[in-house]
This record gives structure tokens, sequence and C-alpha cells, in this order.
């Protein structure tokens, strides 16, 4: 019964692989000068929460949250990882206003 629904409410929708959203997402990120690995990335941490079902964190945000925060000035698109404080069991970092998709996994 689910699938039904689920198949209906999503009849006529294209459909992409994992690996063209990848190169999609990556190239998006790249033209908005995030470096290629960065992008690289970024895209694939979105694409990991939207192939687990988890959208609210995936591909759909790319525009509304990462590229209008690149455009807008709150999201710097080189990451800029630095330690304020350090303790030999924790440390504190600033990204800079940096992509957290890039920033989390340093």
């Amino acid at each position: 019964m689910a699938i039904d629904a689920l198949e209906s409410a999503t009849a006529g929708m294209p459909v992409y692989s994992r690996d063209d959203l990848l190169a999609f997402a990556t190239d998006i990120f790249c033209r908005e000068g995030v470096p290629e690995d960065e992008a690289a990335e970024a895209a694939a941490v979105l694409l990991w929460a939207s192939v687990r079902g988890v959208d609210t964190h995936g591909i759909r945000n790319l525009r509304r949250y990462y590229i209008d925060g690149i455009r807008n000035g709150a999201i710097n698109a080189k990451c800029q990882l630095e330690v304020d404080r350090e303790t030999p069991v924790a440390a504190a970092m600033n990204a800079k206003s940096s992509l957290g998709l890039v920033a989390s996994t340093r």
C-alpha cells in the first residue's frame, strides 16, 4: 500500500543516478568558488543524507542553504579551519563560516 502511494506521488518525476547527482552538485559548488576537493566532499555529504532518506539534510538543500549562503556572504567558499583552543582531549575549532559539510570532516 505505501509503495503504491509513493509510486503514484512520484510518477513522471525525473530519476537521476547517484553518480550524476554527485557530479552535478560538485560542479555547482565549484562554480561558486569552492575548491574541487572540498566541492566533491560537500556534495558527497549531501548525497549521503539523501540516499539514506534524510532529505532534510540532503541534496535538496544545495541551493537554498549552501549556494545562496555562498552568494550572500554567509558561507565562506574555502574552508579555513583553525584551532582556537586545544587540550590533551579536546579542541575548539573555528571554521570561519566555511561549509560545515567540509569543516566537520576535518
